[in-house]
């Protein structure tokens, strides 16, 4: 036989064992349920993997896993020797794993629903974690790596937490308590980053030469030593987040703890829609930016707080771009300014954005800034300096409540404009909108033909339908509540009205809330005395407001009779 006819036959068989091995091998779903009972291979709800790696050690690229609510550890499984802290959950390219789901034991186990159904990733190894991060010596150096993958990794709906990378040495045992990227670059959606500490770098997430893309992920009470509580970037870390909290994480070192939301050296993300609040530590407690120059847009900087100045944002060799920016509320409790810090040849360029109420001040340093509202003014071509009326400005609780925890002295607002704001229609003439260029809330940009400054974009009330009950109130009655019908405009749903909105006349808080999803009507109760406070005898134009989850504000008006059988005269 030739050589050349050898290759062909041995050509056809190799090609034989890809197109017939590919069904098996890839494209499966794999399932992962810690309360099934059955025969513990993954290919069904009932018979489910009851750990998470051993799912890991069974899938092929291009399979998907699906993992029920519980509690999952990475010494768990696929051999791993119980109690062996480096042990972790590592991605694979091509396969995603998926949280949330309901479990065997629920009517249909393939429901998911993210907040319902947690799913929890724990590095807690013993289960007995106390309150900030103690009892966790033994916990897991990192509970998930997603080092060496790229985009086609993907993490989706999970809660990472108890993470803790406490050691001296080596570097790898320093750094990202919740996940650790090195040369990797993973999908990582839906997942709340919470209770992981690292010793030097990145409590929640640690990037080395990596730029993941996050979604919708929320980095709240990590905390490092060193820097980046929530997340760091080094090394040309490039990352893409969109719509991500970092809030209430901390730094546990009293001159140390640098960017303690986030860190960037020598990095360059794009923070898309994002929220830094109530993040505390020594510098730059919101942000801070190391030869770095990332791109901001449409994100909050607010109730942050430093030792030693930019609340907000610090800025040391880097020149970041933020588009309609909010900075409210930061705080520099020694020197510095609590809104934004530029050294060492900063420079960074601020458009349409807001910096207002930051204590002791709003900017120290060069900044390049156009169409902006900055309290104390600052040079640049559209740039105001006028209260910018937001809904609620947020504050500092200092009342010393001894079991305070220490995330609960800020108390965060809404900034939102109101339709008194000098913020509106105040940005760049000659801003152009991107396609799916979109506001804090992630609704359009440019509603009103110009662009407002700040993360939200101002747009007018949409009216609702409301009707109060009793529509006779009798003064002298001795009832307890005023109830208000409220329906939507058809496109609208009345389940995603925020209960801690409505009000009525502006002042009076609604006491609870009942929804019916299939009659689309909200039905707010109000308690009698306080709405009887307001009122004179007559008929009574009383309007109520109210905000949707995305950030439409609805209102309407309703009119009523007021009477007083006991002779009260009007009001004049």
């Amino acid at each position: 036989m030739s050589v050349r006819t050898n290759l062909k036959i041995r050509s056809v068989i190799v090609a034989f064992v890809l197109i017939t091995a590919a069904p098996i091998l890839a494209g499966n779903i794999i399932y992962v349920d810690d309360d099934a009972t059955g025969a513990n291979d993954g290919s069904s709800w009932a018979d489910a993997f009851n750990y998470l790696q051993d799912a890991l050690a069974a899938v092929y690229s291009g399979d998907e896993i699906r993992v029920a609510q519980g509690i999952y550890k990475p010494d768990q499984g696929a051999g791993i020797a119980p109690g062996d802290r480096e042990a972790t959950f590592q991605l694979k390219n091509g396969v995603t794993v998926k949280g949330g789901y309901a479990s065997i034991g629920e009517p249909d186990p393939d429901v998911r629903d993210i907040g319902m159904c947690e799913t929890i990733l724990s590095g807690d190894i013993n289960g007995d974690d106390g309150p900030n991060f103690t009892n966790n010596g033994e916990n897991s150096y990192h509970v998930v790596t997603g080092s060496g993958t790229n985009d086609t990794a993907v993490l989706d709906g999970f809660t990472i937490s108890g993470g803790n990378a406490n050691e001296y040495y080596p570097f790898a045992r320093v750094v990202g308590g919740g996940m650790w990227n090195y040369l990797g670059s993973p999908i990582v959606t839906n997942c709340v980053f919470k209770d992981n500490a690292a010793r030097v770098y990145g409590g929640g997430m640690y990037n080395e030469q990596s730029s993941p893309t996050l979604f919708n992920c929320n980095f709240r009470c990590n905390a490092a030593e060193g820097s980046g509580s929530g997340m760091c970037n080094r090394e040309s870390s490039n990352p893409t987040l969109t719509n991500c909290t970092f809030s209430f994480n901390v730094g546990l070192s009293y001159h140390d703890s640098f960017g303690v939301g986030m860190y960037n050296y020598e990095s360059n993300p794009t923070v898309n829609n994002c929220a830094f609040t109530g993040n505390s530590g020594s510098l730059g407690a919101g942000m801070y930016n190391y030869d770095s120059n990332p791109i901001l847009k449409s994100c909050t900087f607010t109730g942050n707080m430093v030792h030693e100045g930019g609340g907000g944002m610090r800025n040391l060799g880097s020149s970041p771009t933020l588009i309609n920016c909010t900075f409210s509320g930061n705080w520099s409790d020694w020197y510095g300014v609590g809104g934004m810090e530029n050294c060492h040849s900063s420079t960074p360029t601020l458009t349409n954005c807001i910096l207002w109420n930051d204590m002791p001040g709003e900017i120290s340093g060069p900044a390049v800034v156009t169409y902006s509202n900055v309290q104390g003014s600052w040079p640049g071509a559209g740039n105001i300096d006028t209260e910018p009326y937001f809904v609620s400005p947020g504050y500092w609780d200092t009342n010393d409540t001894p079991d305070k925890h220490w995330d609960d002295f800020w108390v965060d607002g809404d900034y939102h404009l109101l339709l008194s704001s000098p913020c509106i229609d105040a940005g760049d003439p000659n801003y152009v909108a991107e396609p799916n260029d979109t506001d804090l809330d992630g609704k359009p940009r440019v509603i009103g033909g110009r662009i407002d400054m700040g993360a939200y974009e101002y747009s007018p009330p949409i009216s609702a339908e409301v009707r109060i009950v009793p529509r006779t109130i009798n003064l002298q009655s001795k009832g307890k509540w005023i109830s208000c019908h409220i329906w939507l405009p058809e496109n609208y749903n009345v389940a995603d009205i925020d209960p801690n909105s409505v009000l009525l006349g502006d002042e009076i808080e609604a006491k609870s809330i009942q929804v019916d999803e299939q009659q689309q009507v909200a039905i707010a109760r109000f308690d009698r005395e306080d709405v009887e406070s307001i009122l004179d005898i007559g008929e009574v134009d009383l309007t109520i407001t109210g905000r949707l989850t995305d950030g439409t504000v609805f209102e309407g008006t309703d009119v009523i009779r007021v009477i007083d059988k006991g002779g009260r005269k009007s009001a004049k």
